[in-house]
């Protein structure tokens, strides 16, 4: 009916959306984000139905770079699918995967790249970075997203980017940030080289340690720890944690809730369930944020399978990780619906990973993490952890979070858990889960006076006190 068709959505090249009348055909807009000049045409203004796709065929490609190098005839329809198949496969991006089957030229992408409309490019071996301004991105997501920033003024952060058509690239920067981000085209080779002049491999991104008057200037990576965490695949949980979900799994009178809190007993069953449930096979790449979130979109079947046949042995470190983990979730759950200002589900989630990190160093170094002082609160437990090995759970864990597509917000609150202020947009949610993680180190100590020096974090979630202390005693 003429009022369902009141507008229509049109796409620049630079991916940016706009609403149009459904009577503009022939009319001229310029982008809101390029400044591209976008003359309407009568295709645009018609709705696109895709066809259901046939059994084993992949759904059409929805892929905007896929489609622009298809409809420049720089690939072909078979080399589209065949890059879609293998990327749904092995993850990566798009036009990584057509260079490695061999159906696209490194020369020929930035070539078309540079033709595009609102790009710009920039000679990245001629750039020198200020080292401080990358200190906003580890290693693994600026491998990942194939990008670096360049230059900072305001709230506007400029990147060098291999393929600046990356929307989704650009838009993890965004949020990362809190900045707006404007991407400039460098050569494919120009940023691997620059990730290895800025980022050697098994370095770790500094993270703020500025937290109840703490401060330790971050030793030097332990010989080959950086390493071994960037080859960490996955951590095992608890030989008991991984029985009872099996348990709870092949009970027929056990259901998707049941299983969730089951999963939700164990902090790295929590970190393998949503690290396999981000993956893009499951169509919410980057966007499952709790456990019961991705329970419910793996399934039975699915949870099994996401798990390892054997759990880990118990340890005194894994037992007292365990235990603050348990109750940093509980807590910040709490104190969610306290304030009703985050998901009750995703703030426990948080407060459960928080120490991802830290079963990440001990299993990668055993031996130096018996160094670490497990009876220290939080932050204290931070220091330690760079004493003994010269980087903290919240470097470890960001690290693993980027590397494991965990969605943003996550990835940036196990950040900056150890100071919560530089979390920016995220910063009431980062709060949360240290106050939880506070009061999780604190077992049996907790009263007024040991709360204080989580007097400023509790103004800024508009707690007192006395309200955080009854919800301690719930614990």
């Amino acid at each position: 009916m003429p009022e369902e068709q009141a507008s229509v959505v049109i796409m620049c090249t630079c991916g940016q959306k706009m609403k149009a009348p459904a009577g503009a055909a022939g009319k001229t807009y310029r982008c809101v984000k390029c400044g591209e000049r976008i003359t309407v045409t009568q295709e645009m203004l018609q709705p696109r139905k895709d066809p259901a796709p046939a059994a084993g065929e992949l759904p059409p490609a929805r892929e905007l770079m896929g489609q622009l190098l298809l409809d420049a005839g720089i690939i072909k329809p078979e080399h589209l699918q065949q890059a879609l198949e293998a990327q749904a496969k092995e993850g990566g991006k798009l036009f990584e995967v057509l260079i490695r089957l061999g159906h696209l030229k490194k020369d020929a992408l930035h070539d078309f790249l540079s033709r595009q409309p609102g790009v710009a490019g920039i000679d990245l071996r001629r750039v020198e970075i200020d080292r401080k301004l990358l200190e906003i991105i580890p290693r693994e997501m600026a491998l990942e997203c194939l990008l670096l920033p360049i230059d900072r003024l305001g709230k506007l952060l400029t990147v060098a980017m291999a393929c600046p058509l990356d929307r989704d690239s650009i838009e993890r920067m965004e949020q990362l940030t809190g900045l707006k981000v404007k991407a400039l085209l460098c050569k494919l080779d120009d940023i691997h080289a620059a990730v290895q002049k800025y980022f050697p491999s098994g370095a770790s991104t500094p993270v703020g340690m500025a937290t109840f008057g703490l401060s330790v200037a971050p030793a030097a990576p332990k010989k080959d720890l950086g390493d071994v965490l960037a080859r960490l695949e996955a951590l095992a949980p608890s030989q008991l944690a991984l029985d009872h979900i099996r348990a709870v799994a092949a009970d027929p009178a056990k259901g998707i809730a049941d299983l969730s809190a089951a999963a939700g007993e164990d902090p790295v069953a929590a970190a393998l369930l949503l690290r396999v449930a981000n993956t893009a096979g499951f169509g919410l790449q980057g966007a499952v944020d709790s456990v019961p979130m991705a329970v419910a979109l793996l399934g039975k079947e699915g949870v099994l399978a996401a798990l390892p046949d054997q759990g880990a042995s118990d340890r005194a470190v894994t037992t007292e990780l365990n235990r603050r983990s348990l109750r940093a979730a509980k807590m910040a759950a709490a104190l969610a619906q306290v304030t009703d200002r985050v998901g009750a589900g995703l703030a426990q989630t948080a407060g459960l990973i928080h120490l991802l990190g830290a079963y990440a160093l001990a299993t990668a170094a055993e031996d130096r993490y018996a160094e670490v002082d497990m009876t220290r609160t939080t932050p204290e437990l931070a220091v330690s952890e760079t004493r003994a090995l010269g980087m903290n759970h919240a470097e470890a864990a960001f690290g693993l979070a980027v590397k494991w597509r965990f969605p943003d917000a996550l990835c940036q609150v196990l950040r900056h858990s150890l100071a919560p202020q530089n979390a920016q947009a995220l910063a009431y949610l980062a709060t949360l889960v240290f106050v939880a993680a506070f009061i999780a180190s604190q077992e049996g100590k907790i009263s007024i006076e040991t709360l204080e020096p989580c007097r400023i974090h509790l103004k800024t979630l508009e707690i007192d006190p006395a309200t955080a202390l009854r919800l301690c005693q719930n614990l």
